[in-house]
């Protein structure tokens, strides 16, 4: 039981954060699909996991893809209306992450 209470205060600490950064970025809280403004953000195995999600990694002479085993941190976010999805850079959230840690001494 006490687990699941850390586990909730830690989700709720994650989620404020996200948030937090949304709203810095001026990320739009409305779903460009449908319209609505309720979303949640896919789990995370721990405060600081994120999502991988492959990409190809480009870097030939013409952009032509090199290998598909590159893998890019993200954040998944889903309109809980209609299910549209939206990814976000985990690098870019984890670079505002180290940033407020040295402006606030906090973060997570």
């Amino acid at each position: 039981m006490e687990q699941q209470m850390e586990d909730k205060d830690d989700e709720a600490k994650r989620i404020a954060k996200l948030t937090e950064f949304f709203g810095e970025r001026g990320v739009k809280e409305i779903c460009d699909a449908c319209g609505h403004l309720d979303w949640t953000v896919a789990p995370m195995t721990s405060l600081f996991a994120l999502t991988m999600f492959p990409v190809p990694r480009l870097g030939g002479k013409d952009g032509s893809v090199l290998d598909g085993r590159h893998f890019q941190p993200v954040i998944v976010t889903a309109c809980q209306n209609c299910g549209f999805v939206r990814l976000f850079s985990g690098t870019v959230y984890s670079q505002w992450q180290a940033q407020k840690v040295m402006e606030e001494g906090d973060g997570v």
